[in-house]
């Protein structure tokens, strides 16, 4: 959960540490806000550990937490945009990274529509059958969505732009006349049946989309209206599973509205990022001039000047003293109107209690003026509560009477949609809800449906132990005398697991897991009655093995009767003393098995005395922190060119060898690891002379000295040494598999902290230096990718500004290399014709090139005879000039001799070119049919 580590953190049975508290509390606020302040962490923190743990401890949890980074600093800033310390969670920027990354991934892969010019042919039609003329916003932003090659499109507009009866309804009925398979959905029920409605369709929310499976989805188009509602969470599952059916997506929205009620702004971070959106600005629903202008102060946030607008335009505003004062006014002015005048006029009241307040005083108003009559009827309706998900597992969310409704089908926990349990009764001890269904039938869904989901077929399996002949199931114990000693326990449910499953758990891939089970419980011969019923409830819950129905001693104790729960803690204790079950502390309850027949205490105490302590924790960290290249992210959403630096870690005395080696990246990011201060200020002053000053290639990083990850490295070493060097984890493979996760998990510990420091994120700041000069990130570079970004700016600054990903690449592939042969042959030898002859109702590879380059570099235009190619002048949109004009200074200076093509790729290779391997030929060409004295010298 949030980086802070699995488990059910209401779950009995285990004391209530300071972790938890902040894990809960950060997950809590974490699903609402994006950023939230460091105060109100603690603060929420202190609400869940209240008496438990005390304020120094979540203090505590906290760093610890920052520390590991399942929380990330960010400043927040509160309504009046004050600055205080916050955090982010690691869970919500990988929703953020992966959603900018999907998009990314999409452009250009996906073929337009229409044409450029079959999309003016639509657009200029379907404005000639509209009601109302269109504006230029609107022609631009349907020829845009038809013609977009890009998976992910975004249309930007604000209310009252007619985005809906425009735009949307011309580019679906366009993509369903050529076959494309139109889905309208929006994140509220009401959105979606309106956009459903103007696109002559069903629509469906996006919530309902998400619990689809991509097997069942046919690809197509799907417009999803209001998506700045969408928060980062469900805008990456949206995207993950449009990707993995094959749709494209369009996003309508306006980033000024309503945000998500979920953290992250995704439809404004994508724009940010470059995803391709067309925008609508006109606002054409108000014809009222006034009226206008108060909804455009509207969205530009200025209350004072809309209100001046409504008055002018006739309306009128009227302060009341009083919410009651105003509520009476409201209640008289509605009833003084005539029955048309009421059917067309809306009263709004923000507030839930305000509206039920309102809505009572226009009754009463009605009933008086004898507009309403007869009996009143009093209905109840339900009210939604609005949890996060953390709060929704809580028991403290819910109260007796409380009603639970299921919106949507949950396979794997065996409830179908529509569904409604009331709430019973809550036991806060054992952190359990009793729910029971409209006709009296209580289930302890959570454990059955489990298994079900894991083992068997979901509702079916579910349906026939509730409902078949199966021994030892529902209807079987149904049979019993009726008793406050019968219930249906786990013991119960263990005896039908081996009457109806037991021949596939045998067969599965936990046939190990399952046999020694069930040796375990047929050698119990000595055990009584009451304590094999208990060695049966261990055994359901360890096949299980889920971290929320750990089988402690209050949840044992809670799946028997109230009589039998006194005779629990002693039975336990039997068991234990006579080697049938073993304790592994109140977080990992009991099992039937030890931690494995390998002592793994004994194993860690051995690699200690191996291994010894960490005589350097800068030598020991190198070999497990993954050098995982850097992209310039911004440089390449910005310029067009995916560029990388490697990443390389080195010991202060090693940073000249280091540097030294080649390199296939752009450039090197060398991070500099020192155990102590004086050896990092030695390498700084070294990294500051002038050897390393001309490379403006390689950027240099100082984390602080490493020494505060002495003890995880000594973590990750000893448990690497148990996996090498004890024999006997091969015969054990719960040993091996408990081995294996202690190994990942100290790990990732390890590179987490690492990476903080790197990142300047943890301790004093790093130092970052570049050509032999300290460079300062800005507020906005908290990423070295943002730094690196920068690097790259100035590194490539003669850089073509290439976005044709196809050739704008060192290896293209072998069809790539195909198209670009065919368009050099076009620059030989049909440069006159216009697109150089290149046919119109197609678009083969090399087309994209040549719009891409040619055209839109403007190398290839028209003159006044005619089409030709020309160099760039001063309006050089792709800044092609200085790649253009290196090449004829190379060649120039070969006096007349012959120049190999090789090097002359290679310098254009080198900064401040840059160019990529894919596109330097297709220069060179260019350069060859424009300047004739130059053929013949360069040989290939």
């Amino acid at each position: 959960m949030n980086g802070f580590g699995g488990g059910d953190l209401f779950g009995p049975g285990a004391r209530f540490t300071a972790h938890q508290a902040v894990a809960l509390a950060a997950a809590n606020l974490g699903e609402r806000q994006s950023v939230f302040a460091a105060a109100e962490l603690e603060k929420e923190a202190g609400r869940y550990g209240l008496g438990r743990v005390t304020a120094a401890q979540i203090s505590a949890a906290v760093a610890r937490a920052q520390g590991d980074g399942a929380l990330v600093p960010r400043t927040f800033l509160d309504k009046r945009g004050a600055k205080f310390a916050g955090f982010t969670t690691a869970e919500n920027i990988a929703h953020e990274r992966q959603l900018l990354r999907l998009e990314v991934e999409g452009r250009g892969s996906a073929g337009p529509i229409l044409s450029a010019k079959q999309a003016a042919s639509v657009v200029a039609r379907a404005e000639l059958q509209s009601d109302h003329p269109w504006n230029e916003g609107q022609r631009a932003a349907t020829r845009a969505l038809l013609t977009s090659p890009h998976r992910v499109t975004g249309l930007q507009g604000y209310a009252g732009t007619a985005k809906t009866t425009t735009v949307l309804a011309t580019f679906a009925r366009e993509a369903q006349a050529r076959g494309v398979a139109v889905t309208a959905l929006a994140p509220t029920a009401s959105a979606a049946q309106t956009l459903g409605d103007a696109l002559g369709q069903r629509g469906e929310t996006v919530a309902r989309q998400l619990v689809r499976n991509s097997a069942s989805l046919s690809g197509g188009v799907w417009i999803v209206d209001e998506a700045s509602l969408l928060s980062a969470r469900d805008m990456a599952a949206l995207l993950v599973l449009a990707t993995d059916s094959k749709a494209r997506v369009v996003l309508i929205g306006d980033v000024k509205q309503l945000g998500s009620v979920g953290a992250g702004a995704a439809f404004a971070q994508l724009q940010s990022a470059g995803m391709a959106t067309a925008r609508l600005d006109n606002v054409v629903r108000q014809t009222n001039t006034a009226t206008r202008e108060a909804v455009l102060a509207s969205i530009e946030g200025d209350a004072r000047k809309a209100l001046d607008a409504l008055e002018r335009g006739g309306g009128r505003i009227i302060a009341h003293g009083s919410q009651g004062e105003r509520f009476v006014a409201m209640a008289k002015a509605y009833t003084a109107l005539d029955a048309s005048e009421r059917a067309r006029t809306l009263v709004i009241e923000p507030s839930r209690d305000g509206r039920d307040a309102l809505t009572a005083n226009i009754r009463r108003e009605l009933a008086a003026a004898g507009v309403l009559s007869g009996p009143a009827v009093t209905m109840e309706s339900l009210v939604a509560k609005n949890l996060s998900r953390i709060e929704a597992r809580d028991p403290a969310s819910y109260a007796p009477g409380d009603t639970v409704r299921f919106l949507r089908d949950y396979a794997d926990k065996g409830v179908t949609r529509g569904l409604a349990y009331q709430v019973e009764r809550i036991d806060q001890e054992k952190a359990a809800i009793s729910l029971k269904s409209a006709d009296g039938a209580a289930v302890d869904w959570r454990l059955l449906v489990r298994f079900f989901a894991r083992f068997g077929q979901h509702e079916r399996s579910l349906f026939g132990f509730l409902l078949s002949n199966e021994p030892f199931g529902l209807q079987a114990f149904a049979t019993r005398s009726v008793a406050p000693e019968n219930w249906y326990r786990l013991d119960d449910l263990y005896d039908y697991v081996r009457a109806c499953f037991g021949h596939r758990l045998a067969g599965a891939s936990y046939r190990s897991h399952w046999l020694r089970i069930v040796s375990t419980i047929d050698t119990a011969v000595a055990a009584s009655a009451f304590e094999l019923k208990l060695l049966k409830a261990v055994a359901v819950l360890n096949l299980l093995d889920a971290d929320d129905l750990i089988p402690t001693s209050r949840a044992l104790a809670a799946s028997f009767s109230p009589d039998e729960e006194k005779q629990v803690s002693a039975a336990l204790d039997r068991l234990v003393k006579h080697g049938l079950l073993f304790h592994r502390g109140a977080l990992g309850g009991y099992k039937l098995w030890p931690n494995a027949s390998v002592n793994l205490e004994e194993a860690l105490r051995q690699a200690e005395r191996a291994i010894g302590p960490v005589r350097s924790t800068a030598a020991g960290l190198i070999p497990h922190l993954p050098a995982d290249p850097i992209m310039a992210r911004r440089h390449y959403l910005e310029r067009g060119t995916l560029r990388y630096f490697e990443r390389r870690y080195c010991e202060a005395t090693d940073l000249a060898a280091c540097a030294a080696k080649p390199t296939e990246a752009d450039g090197l990011f060398i991070v500099v690891l020192s155990d102590d201060g004086a050896a990092r200020s030695a390498v700084i002053d070294l990294a500051k002379k002038p050897g390393f000053a001309k490379r403006r290639d390689i950027v240099i990083s100082f984390p602080p000295p490493v020494s505060s990850l002495a003890s995880e490295l000594a973590d990750l070493r000893l448990w690497e040494w148990v996996s090498q060097n004890t024999a006997e984890l091969a015969d054990d493979s719960y040993a091996r598999d408990e081995v294996s996760r202690q190994a990942s998990l100290a790990g990732r510990a390890l590179q987490g902290r690492m990476r903080t420091l790197e990142d300047g994120n943890e301790g004093p700041s790093g130092i970052f230096i570049w050509a032999g000069d300290e460079i300062a990130r800005s507020d906005g570079e908290r990423a070295v990718s943002a730094l690196l970004s920068r690097v790259c700016d100035e590194l490539y600054a003669a850089a073509p500004l290439i976005t044709n990903e196809l050739l704008n690449r060192n290896q293209v592939s072998s069809a790539a290399a195909a198209a670009r042969m065919r368009l050099v042959e076009r620059i030989f030898g049909s440069a006159e014709l216009p697109d150089m002859g290149l046919p119109e109702a197609k678009a083969p590879p090399e087309k994209s090139i040549y719009l891409s380059i040619m055209k839109a570099g403007t190398l290839h235009v028209q003159t006044s005879t005619g089409f030709g190619l020309k160099f760039p002048g001063d309006k050089d949109p792709l800044n092609l000039r200085p790649a253009l004009d290196a090449l004829l200074a190379s060649i120039a200076a070969g006096g007349g001799d012959r120049v190999g093509v090789a090097s002359l790729i290679a310098e254009l290779r080198a900064p401040p070119y840059g160019v990529r391997d894919g596109v330097a030929p297709l220069l060179l060409a260019f350069v060859l049919r424009t300047q004739p004295r130059c053929q013949g010298g360069p040989r290939d």
